[in-house]
């Protein structure tokens, strides 16, 4: 985790979109949050990696329907 979050730090889009992936699955080292795995697909597609742009859309999506959905 700490080295994808220096990484991500630093720049490198393959940090960046690696440690939206712990935030965005959850494991034993980082807690299921789907915003900050939001913000980093982010920081990885503006870094102009195309999957993380992809991921970044389609989180997006799926958040927003969710949101709607929970709307009265």
């Amino acid at each position: 985790f700490a080295l994808y979050k220096r990484s991500c730090e630093e720049h490198y889009q393959v940090g960046c979109r690696s440690l939206a992936k712990m935030y965005k699955i959850g494991n034993s080292v980082v807690r299921t949050d789907e915003q900050q795995a939001l913000t980093h697909f982010k920081t990885a597609c503006e870094l102009e990696d195309d999957e993380s742009c992809a991921e970044f859309k389609s989180l997006e999506e799926q958040l927003r329907a969710e949101r709607r959905a929970t709307k009265p």
